[in-house]
């Protein structure tokens, strides 16, 4: 990595550390103005949203799905502080973080020994969810690399804190190896491939 390029990496990733340090309702009140802003600066994943808001929702008034697209956006920023606070906070989190719930689900497909592949939404408090999740079950988790070398590092140290260890997309054999072990792997796909390469789910 270019000295510079890398240097400038470092000094900006401070500011997550900095919003890791801060409870996280302070922390995403810091964050909140970004909302429209984010909405701006992507416009074509806004137009995204909102093409899937008039599908899903046809009956709906515009303005609700205005609304709803707005306050996504909003919440989009707001898991800025979410995910500083998953990957620096060093204590574990506080209840008020979270709840989980269904557990009793998990432990009975665990029962016998097997491994559990474990599919989530990937959605916006992901990363909170997920510190919530790892501080009570050990689990390994499925992550795509960044080309970001300080970037990749920092993003499974944080993650380090609640997750057995990353597991790269691209490493089948040590994700059989974890659920042959009788371990748990978590999954969050983000990413429409098309009907010939994707299976869509019925949520």
């Amino acid at each position: 990595m270019n000295p510079l390029f890398r240097l400038l990496t470092w000094f900006g990733l401070w500011p997550l550390r900095l919003l890791g340090r801060l409870p996280l309702g302070l922390g995403r009140c810091v964050v909140r103005p970004l909302g429209p802003v984010l909405r701006m600066s992507m416009r074509r994943r806004a137009g995204i949203a909102r093409r899937n808001l008039a599908l899903c929702f046809s009956d709906w008034p515009e303005d609700q799905r205005e609304r709803v697209l707005r306050n996504h956006f909003i919440q989009l920023a707001e898991s800025v502080a979410e995910i500083a606070v998953a990957w620096q906070h060093k204590a574990p989190l506080a209840p008020s973080h979270g709840e989980l719930c269904g557990l009793e689900n998990l432990a009975a497909a665990r029962s016998d020994g097997s491994g559990v592949l474990l599919i989530t939404g990937h959605v916006t408090c992901l990363e909170l969810g997920a510190r919530l999740f790892g501080e009570q079950i050990p689990a390994c988790g499925i992550y795509r690399p960044l080309r970001n070398r300080m970037l990749n590092d920092f993003q499974n140290q944080g993650r380090a804190r609640f997750a057995e260890r990353m597991i790269p997309r691209d490493d089948l054999r040590a994700m059989v190896r974890q659920l042959r072990s009788g371990g748990v792997l978590w999954y969050a796909p983000d990413q429409d491939f098309g009907a010939e390469r994707s299976h869509f789910a019925p949520f």
